[in-house]
């Protein structure tokens, strides 16, 4: 039996080195789907991509500080602690930004989060 698909949304978590510039990664993912109650996160747990794009000179204890900053919000913002609208208000560096919202079908939330984040951010 299919479920049926609900309206979702996504977000990107991305890291953004030199704000200037413009240039990111993305380093984890959000999504939500009022429908269904759901919210979830995935952040990546190493530095490749960030290696791979930007290369070996960053503060890695900072830049997991952050991923792990981000990890715990999710939580927080899953338990009720907080609201989705208040994550972009929390006060990241100036090196994590979010992406605008984009909607995408979801029928089996879990599934639908790990599945965006292999194809998106990993």
């Amino acid at each position: 039996m299919v479920d049926k698909m609900k309206d979702g949304y996504y977000s990107l978590i991305q890291y953004c080195p030199e704000p200037r510039r413009m240039e990111f990664v993305n380093i984890g993912l959000i999504l939500v789907c009022p429908a269904l109650s759901f919210l979830g996160g995935m952040v990546v747990g190493h530095n490749n991509r960030i290696k791979r794009f930007f290369g070996d000179s960053h503060d890695w204890e900072e830049i997991d500080s952050l991923k792990l900053q981000i990890q715990e919000a999710i939580e927080a913002l899953k338990s009720g602690e907080k609201l989705l609208a208040n994550l972009k208000d929390i006060n990241w560096s100036d090196q994590i930004q979010f992406s605008q919202a984009q909607s995408t079908p979801v029928w089996n939330p879990e599934r639908n989060l790990m599945q965006l984040f292999l194809e998106i951010v990993l």
